[in-house]
């Protein structure tokens, strides 16, 4: 499901580019430069995700870490090289196009991932119990400390 967001982050980018661009009021260039910036984070963050997945928890971490390393030293240099060429409000425009695309990929990237306990707070228990272990084991009590 995951090799899916980059796909999705790429039909993102074009309209969050004429988005920004008309609500700021300037060309579409910058703003389509900061969208394919979100767009080639997310390829990034898709590769990294990939080439960890495959071996051991020790490459999964290099992979992530360095993953996480290079997609910043990409996105800050490319947001630097556009601020040294172009104006403020073109740099800001890149920026902003960026910050949709990002914004719009990880609202997406949260909604598809499966929550850490298995479902939300509304997810039904197994067993229908009320107790910590899924509802099948008795309930506990409690013991008399003596001091």
């Amino acid at each position: 499901m995951r090799q899916a967001l980059a796909p999705l982050s790429a039909a993102v980018c074009i309209p969050v580019a004429v988005a920004v661009a008309l609500v700021a009021g300037a060309d579409w260039a910058p703003a389509a430069a900061g969208a394919a910036l979100g767009l080639l984070y997310s390829l990034l963050e898709l590769a990294a995700t990939l080439l960890g997945s495959r071996g051991s928890f020790n490459r999964a971490l290099a992979a992530g870490l360095g993953g996480m390393a290079v997609r910043m030293i990409v996105v800050l240099g490319a947001l630097a090289a556009i601020g040294l060429t172009t104006t403020r409000q073109q740099t800001l425009v890149a920026i902003l196009a960026f910050v949709g695309t990002f914004t719009v990929a990880f609202a997406v990237h949260m909604s598809v991932l499966p929550s850490l306990d298995g479902g939300g707070p509304t997810a039904p228990r197994r067993g229908g119990g009320s107790s910590d272990t899924g509802g099948d084991a008795p309930p506990r009590t409690r013991r008399s400390v003596r001091t």
